[in-house]
């Protein structure tokens, strides 16, 4: 009996395949817009939304606002614009909310922005490149080849294949903290550890196999040092406002208007997700 299927029969397992696939291809177009339009009637609310009250009332809300949120308001800020003092994320980047009070006829507005920093990069020149004849003394023990010793006059001469004193140059800078990434043995060329800093300078090793026959070869290990200069300093990496956390000030000023806006958001989204379905969803781009 042939293994080999009738026309009629191919058609219909693909017909039954699309039938699985498109149900899940549907369902993942509706997801996206849902969640559009969600995101998009929350950010109409939240930007429509006017706080009653005076100034200072709002300035009062707003500190607390920024302590239930782990900062604390720096201090002389104006009437109209509060800053959190700057909340550190890691060593190179740091944080801090800005809220902005603008006047308006319908009340006031409150703009929340988060603004990040980040460390300069270190600056670093040319220091010394050196020889490092105990890298190679302590190499030439492991690989136990018939040659003179390091520093004897003649270059130690290695009759291993490059992948295997290259295994063991990468496994002895292990030990000594540094790490090659190329996996390729640099034969006739360099190939460079990463850099170690400390104290205001940092290094690397840079190691050359040099081929001299057939399945041997020589090996040279530098060492390159640079100095740090210049200092370095915070620099703005992004301010944006943030609808969001515009959501949670409404919360704990007005947790009634800002449950609302969520319940309308969710039934904009619902509506969103069976219109979606309603078409097939398959003429939708699937576009965040």
């Amino acid at each position: 009996m042939s293994s080999v299927c009738r026309p009629g029969l191919r058609l219909r397992l693909l017909v039954c395949a699309l039938l699985l696939v498109l149900p899940a291809v549907a369902s993942s177009c509706a997801n996206v817009a849902y969640n559009r339009a969600y995101q998009e009637a929350i950010e109409r609310e939240v930007d429509d939304y006017r706080h009653q009250g005076s100034v200072e009332d709002l300035h009062r809300d707003v500190e607390a606002y920024l302590a239930n949120n782990g900062y604390v308001a720096a201090p002389g800020t104006s009437p109209t614009v509060v800053e959190s003092e700057w909340r550190a994320v890691d060593a190179s980047s740091r944080r801090r909310l800005r809220v902005e009070l603008i006047y308006n006829p319908e009340g006031l507005i409150a703009q929340v922005f988060e603004v990040w920093e980040e460390m300069s990069p270190q600056r670093f020149v040319a220091d010394s490149l050196d020889r490092r004849a105990d890298f190679e003394h302590e190499l030439h023990g492991r690989l136990l080849a018939d040659a003179g010793e390091p520093g004897d006059g003649a270059e130690p001469v290695y009759p291993r294949s490059a992948d295997e004193i290259w295994a063991e140059v990468t496994r002895l800078a292990f030990d000594q903290s540094r790490m090659f990434v190329d996996p390729v043995p640099p034969i006739d060329s360099v190939a460079v550890s990463d850099w170690t800093e400390s104290e205001g300078r940092r290094s690397r090793l840079e190691v050359r196999l040099r081929r001299r026959a057939t399945n041997q070869y020589s090996v040279e290990v530098q060492e390159r040092v640079e100095r740090a200069v210049g200092e370095r300093r915070w620099q703005p990496r992004s301010d944006q406002r943030d609808l969001r956390l515009e959501l949670e000030l409404i919360r704990l000023r007005d947790p009634l208007r800002a449950q609302q806006i969520e319940t309308e958001a969710q039934e904009a989204g619902d509506s969103a997700y069976l219109r979606a379905l309603d078409r097939g969803a398959i003429a939708c781009h699937c576009t965040a």
